[in-house]
């Protein structure tokens, strides 16, 4: 699957992660938004600046990125111990979702409708 946001228009939009972190998030947040949205906007040219704006506020507020769908909270290394935060996937869903919420594909179907077309 192609880029939907390259690293020049992710800075533009006031992106501040470096450009190796930004190709990997991009295509984090590239598979989370194509699942939630069926596959909806994967063939969209050019993508719409929503969801380029959505993209940029994933990765800028840390809702990607994760170890089985946890997140380190903290590390210690004498007593091997390690905390886990919350999962982020679900607060990456909840922020795609109600991002995206009020968008139609281009045959006005909401991108989140999963029944019968």
């Amino acid at each position: 699957m192609e880029s939907w946001l390259t690293y020049s228009d992710y800075k533009t939009l006031g992106g501040k992660t470096n450009e190796a972190n930004f190709n990997l998030l991009e295509e984090d947040a590239r598979m989370k938004i194509d699942s939630l949205t069926f596959g909806r906007l994967r063939n969209e040219t050019p993508m719409r600046r929503v969801v380029k704006g959505l993209i940029v506020r994933l990765i800028d507020r840390g809702l990607l990125g994760s170890t089985d769908g946890m997140d380190y909270q903290s590390q210690s290394n004498g007593s091997q111990s390690f905390s886990l935060a919350a999962k982020k996937g679900n607060e990456a869903e909840n922020f795609i979702r109600a991002y995206l919420q009020n968008e139609v594909d281009v045959k006005g179907v909401p991108l989140f409708y999963s029944g019968n077309l």
